[in-house]
């Protein structure tokens, strides 16, 4: 186990850094602003979908291998109620608030980068201190990849709050399991029976829906579940803590597990090069809005107590 870590840019007081970390025939990379997910690759192949440039990751607009925090996904016009008390947030996407980044999200940070060796493998440990973005309470979180003796990589996020708060954080990696090129031929496993109604905001409606024939993702290629793969950006019930996602193309397969009820899948073309889909973001979560809606999950961090949520990408060469 071994890793180097890399200079890359200057961007004001802060410096863009690289940690990669090598185990055997696996390497994982990680970039300390937005502590992103930037590489994963086994024997020199990558599995992520990545931006030409390091320095591009910099407040990048589909937030590519960022962590998003406090809270992934949409609140409802950016209105939530915690004790009693009304939250109003500035919206940032149409008039709801997309990913709490509307004034500092866990993604617009220079986080602080530790690497840790064990018996498992090798870990970068980023920590930050989360304050003054709308939300309440000073958050201390800690996000932690992992990346284990057989390739799997494990992300770990912990926070601890001086007040009452939300915490339902993710990594908005992208992949893609073709070096690059389109992944409309990419096999996608989703075990899931229902995924969340939304309007034309994106916004849960608070009905759930089942997987229908075409909606099913039951091993099929990705092109064959819907007629315009663009339309892709839903939110799919999943049991925490059983396998929840498979991706499979040409001799790589991925498992992810979650310890939380949802994943979210989108597909895109982050450059919008071309009409090829060349991006499938995994996000993997409690539930959307699931602060104004009482049956989707609870995402409330009560003062001083820590919370450690726990995603795992395994990678199996086939």
């Amino acid at each position: 186990m071994d890793y180097k870590v890399e200079e890359l840019a200057k961007f004001g007081e802060n410096i863009l850094k690289k940690w990669t970390l090598i185990n055997s025939d696996f390497t994982l990379s990680v970039l300390n602003y937005g502590a992103t997910w930037y590489d994963w690759t086994y024997k020199d192949e990558s599995m992520l979908y990545k931006l030409p440039n390091e320095e591009d990751y910099v407040k990048n607009l589909f937030h590519v291998g960022h962590t998003i925090g406090r809270v992934a996904g949409r609140i409802k016009n950016g209105v939530f109620k915690l004790n009693n008390k009304e939250y109003k947030l500035p919206a940032n996407n149409g008039s709801n608030l997309l990913h709490s980044c509307s004034i500092k999200g866990f993604d617009d940070y220079f986080w602080q980068g530790k690497v840790e060796k064990n018996a498992d493998g090798i870990s970068i440990v980023f920590t930050q201190e989360i304050v003054d973005d709308g939300f309440p309470g000073k958050m201390d979180v800690s996000v932690k990849y992992t990346l284990t003796k057989n390739g799997t990589v494990e992300i770990n996020y912990s926070a601890v709050s001086d007040k009452d708060t939300l915490f339902n954080p993710t990594t908005h990696v992208y992949f893609n399991l073709n070096n690059g090129e389109s992944i409309e031929n990419t096999k996608v496993t989703i075990n899931s029976n229902e995924h969340l109604e939304t309007n034309s905001e994106n916004l849960p409606t608070g009905k759930f829906l089942k997987n229908i024939d075409g909606y099913k993702f039951n091993g099929d290629y990705l092109k064959n579940n819907l007629a315009k793969l663009k339309n892709l950006d839903d939110a799919f019930i999943t049991i925490p803590n059983e396998e929840a996602i498979v991706l499979q193309n040409n001799n790589k397969k991925i498992r992810v597990t979650s310890d939380r009820n949802c994943a979210v899948i989108f597909a895109t073309n982050p450059l919008e090069n071309s009409s090829d889909i060349t991006a499938l973001a995994v996000e993997m979560q409690t539930l959307p809005d699931a602060i104004n809606n009482e049956n989707f999950g609870d995402i409330i961090l009560s003062a001083h107590k820590k919370v450690v949520y726990k995603t795992k990408f395994e990678f199996n060469n086939i």
